[in-house]
């Protein structure tokens, strides 16, 4: 079969002929529907340090956010069936060590992900363990590939608590940023502040209810958050680029005893005033990675039915797996997410 891998450890992605995967005692054979394009698939592409933390063995078939059809099952599978429709949690967890014990499967200490330390979705067949599949509800349509990323944006909303009527900012208007400011619309936030150098991102967060200011209004923006914070900043702030610069812009925002969600995966230390922004602010800062499994894709699943969040306008474009090697350096700065088809 035709997919995307990535041969070694070195910049660059083809198209190949794999194997059909099968499915092995606990796993299931998806049939892809529909796989989005990432930030980690950027990196492994370009072959970063932060891909090659990660241990990879090649020949690696790509691409971990996926929706598809069972159509197999190994020996053992118990919850799901041939003919079920799901949605794929790329955090793969083995549900014996201590950290799924606590319910923190997300952060699994066995953890595997699917085109990053196994085969991924950027293919017609994936074989994943059963524990990966999200059951989707009937109603919900070929936008469910986007409840992987959406998800992190849901587990950054658990991690701050009540949003309702509190005022925001984001720093990052990438994909996760812009399900962000939908889901905190839906979910009743207040004012909604965000920081996003790309004209075209910027716009897309307007029109969903932002208020939008460019890379270099960190002043504006800083000014603005002290008119509507009570405690003269913003009470929530979500850090979503993964820029180190952007760090000094979000301290710059948040209130006293605010609260900072970090999203955004920095691929260099980020210099922090740990006594000035932090400590003497008394500032609540937490860390995202994943997503809640599987309360973050349950709450997120609750407000796609309900209307409340229509995730069908944030796919920007389909591709074939074909043709996704050469279309990288085009799509990687486009609002939305990309879907790749077989």
């Amino acid at each position: 079969m035709e997919a995307v891998i990535k041969t070694g450890p070195y910049p660059g992605i083809e198209v190949a002929d794999v194997p059909e995967p099968t499915p092995g005692p606990g796993e299931v054979l998806i049939e892809v529907e529909a796989a989005s394009v990432c930030g980690t698939d950027y990196t492994l592409a370009d072959w970063t340090a932060g891909a090659a933390a990660w241990g990879p063995s090649f020949p690696l078939t790509m691409g971990h956010e996926y929706c598809g059809r069972v159509v197999a099952v190994g020996e053992g599978v118990q919850a799901v069936t041939v003919g079920q429709r799901i949605a794929g949690e790329s955090h793969v967890w083995c549900g014996t060590c201590e950290a799924c014990r606590r319910d923190a499967r997300h952060n699994c200490l066995n953890i595997s992900i699917p085109g990053v330390s196994r085969n991924g979705a950027f293919a017609p067949l994936l074989a994943v363990p059963e524990t990966a599949c999200f059951p989707l509800a009937d109603e919900i349509g070929p936008e469910a590939v986007l409840f992987e990323s959406a998800g992190v944006a849901m587990h950054a909303i658990q991690q701050a608590g009540d949003v309702a009527g509190r005022s925001i900012a984001i720093t990052g208007a990438g994909p996760v940023g812009l399900f962000l400011i939908a889901e905190l619309r839906a979910l009743g936030a207040g004012e909604v502040l965000v920081l996003e150098p790309n004209p075209a991102r910027r716009e897309r967060a307007a029109a969903l209810g932002a208020t939008t200011f460019t890379g270099e209004q960190a002043a504006e923006l800083a000014e603005h958050a002290r008119r509507i914070g009570p405690l003269g900043g913003v009470e929530i702030g979500f850090e979503v680029s993964g820029a180190p610069a952007a760090y000094e812009a979000m301290f710059g925002t948040l209130g006293l005893e605010g609260t900072l969600v970090s999203v955004g995966h920095s691929s260099t230390p980020v210099g922090v005033h740990i006594t000035r922004d932090v400590n003497l602010r008394v500032i609540n800062w937490k860390g995202v990675y994943g997503r809640r499994i599987w309360s973050s894709w349950e709450r997120l699943q609750e407000l796609v039915l309900s209307g409340r969040v229509d995730l069908a306008p944030f796919i920007e474009g389909e591709l074939k797996v074909a043709e996704l090697p050469e279309r990288m350096a085009d799509i990687r700065q486009l609002p939305g997410k990309v879907v790749v088809r077989p």
